[in-house]
């Protein structure tokens, strides 16, 4: 019994330890915007121009 629940506790840690899956959580954000979300944001001249050149772009939320 006590190596079941080692073994069970184990595996709760190695999970919570884990990173996130980034494929899903993208591909599941993804599917929930709405349509033309941040289109303001992709087709502003400070965008297009940032993307012709190289370089970083830093974008930061509220």
């Amino acid at each position: 019994l006590k190596v079941t629940h080692s073994n069970s506790s184990a595996k709760e840690i190695r999970s919570w330890l884990s990173p996130p899956d980034s494929s899903r959580n993208h591909n599941e954000a993804h599917g929930k915007r709405q349509e033309d979300t941040c289109s303001w944001f992709l087709d502003g001249e400070r965008f297009l121009r940032w993307l012709k050149n190289s370089g970083f772009i830093w974008i930061n939320g509220k």
